[in-house]
């Protein structure tokens, strides 16, 4: 596990899609976009598919298998939302929520994985689950259409979270390149989108423009 922020400083690495085949035409569609995403730097890739129940469908491991191998071609990083023994399966990382397995338990069976913490807007609980995690995520920061009732977080609450924590900080909520340097500014580590992404028509100039604003802040940082 990861307690200091060690997140490369350049490009895509910084940015943390989280998707699944169904937000696409066609798996075709599915792994072309995400292969483009890929070449073009993406540090982190999240499958994560809330339309299915894991414990009523089971996963299709045959598309996650590509999804992984793709994703070590690369060097990105392939997390699993909410799904220990499919995380353990493929032998990639786990993201949890407060209403998931407790993190201490996936880490009893993950010691290795990478494993994130949803932390909602809760310092406390990313007080208490850092050591046992490599990242831990707040949010949502802006109106998002996943999820539209979401709470907001605030900036200021991400700058004291970015004082007393030690892990990577991952932001979530309604992201898009108009609004993410604000947020980088106040110590977000990873920018995590999702809807923003899905757009054929918008999908290459997103991630175009996501790139131009973390080059933006990393250049002009130091």
């Amino acid at each position: 596990m990861t307690t200091e922020r060690n997140i490369e400083s350049h490009s895509l690495a910084h940015l943390y899609w989280l998707t699944h085949e169904s937000a696409f035409a066609s798996d075709t569609h599915f792994f072309d976009s995400v292969e483009y995403a890929l070449q073009q730097g993406l540090g982190w890739l999240q499958y994560r598919d809330k339309s299915r129940d894991k414990n009523q469908a089971p996963p299709n491991l045959d598309l996650l298998k590509k999804l992984q191998q793709l994703c070590a071609q690369y060097q990105c990083h392939l997390i699993i939302n909410d799904h220990v023994e499919l995380a353990a399966q493929l032998g990639c990382g786990l993201h949890l929520g407060k209403e998931d397995c407790p993190v201490a338990t996936a880490r009893q069976q993950l010691p290795t994985a990478l494993i994130g913490t949803s932390c909602y807007q809760d310092l406390a609980r990313a007080t208490e689950l850092q050591a046992l995690s490599d990242y831990v995520a707040f949010g949502a920061f802006f109106p998002s259409t996943t999820k539209p009732n979401a709470t907001q977080a605030s900036l200021a609450f991400l700058i004291q979270a970015r004082q007393q924590l030690a892990c990577p900080i991952a932001v979530i909520g309604g992201i898009t390149p108009r609004n993410v340097q604000p947020l980088l500014q106040a110590g977000a580590d990873l920018i995590a989108v999702s809807a923003v992404l899905h757009d054929a028509n918008t999908f290459k100039q997103t991630l175009a423009l996501f790139a131009n604003q973390f080059d933006d802040h990393f250049n002009n940082r130091f």
